[in-house]
């Protein structure tokens, strides 16, 4: 019998819908310095990424003249403030979370995004009380 004690959980796209907000926060940063890409291309090059690796395919992508880090505080600024504005749930996962800490999982977050970003989803949905651990790309040397 499997003896589970603990879920971990991925955050964008399970926990809060913002797949569509990191387009428009990616889009809008890209804006600022002139330059425009599709929903499309936001899929196929950056899903998945961590925000450093996505502010340098941009960069290397639109032929940016400026540094990464400038690409990447921008979207950060952007997707924490669409967060905070208009950021929700993904349908039933405050029943799953309420379910799982009551039942006596340990649970945990586990994701590519920043500890801003991170911040930001937890406090919009304020569900940081049902985790024990969480863990951000920004841990890791290869996220």
């Amino acid at each position: 019998m499997f003896n589970c004690k603990a879920v971990i959980f991925d955050m964008d796209g399970v926990i809060i819908d913002s797949e569509g907000l990191w387009r428009e926060a990616q889009k809008g940063a890209l804006a600022r310095w002139g330059a425009c890409v599709s929903d499309e291309e936001c899929i196929r090059l950056t899903k998945g990424k961590r925000l450093d690796e996505i502010a340098q395919t941009w960069c290397e992508y639109c032929h940016l003249h400026i540094e990464p880090a400038l690409l990447e505080s921008e979207i950060r600024r952007l997707i924490t403030t669409l967060i905070a504005g208009t950021g929700e749930a993904m349908p039933g996962v405050q029943d799953v979370l309420f379910f799982l800490r009551r039942s006596g999982y340990q649970l945990a977050l586990a994701t590519s995004s920043s500890y801003q970003v991170i911040d930001a989803v937890l406090t919009k949905l304020n569900i940081q009380h049902y985790f024990s651990v969480i863990c951000s790309a920004d841990d890791e040397k290869h996220g």
